[in-house]
């Protein structure tokens, strides 16, 4: 089943929590900190997969709060559902 997140709305997220979220060769995706390094970097290659990586690494960097990490989820749902 295809993601129902669209790359703009995963880097939306991502840029929101001060994380960056990019597609890199062959169709993988690498969310990072803005300020990281190749040792802070996550790869994948499922959209859905790195949109919730970057509200997870937000959420543990302590960098969002409760209220923006449910909104994130709330709309990685609702893409999921449609």
């Amino acid at each position: 089943m295809d993601s129902a997140v669209t790359l703009q709305e995963a880097k939306s997220i991502a840029r929101h929590f001060g994380l960056t979220l990019r597609k890199v060769r062959a169709g993988n995706y690498r969310v990072n900190f803005r300020d990281g390094n190749a040792t802070t970097a996550y790869y994948t290659d499922s959209l859905e997969d790195a949109a919730n990586t970057a509200v997870e690494m937000a959420r543990k960097r302590g960098g969002a709060s409760c209220t923006n990490v449910m909104t994130a989820l709330a709309i990685l749902f609702a893409a999921a559902m449609s």
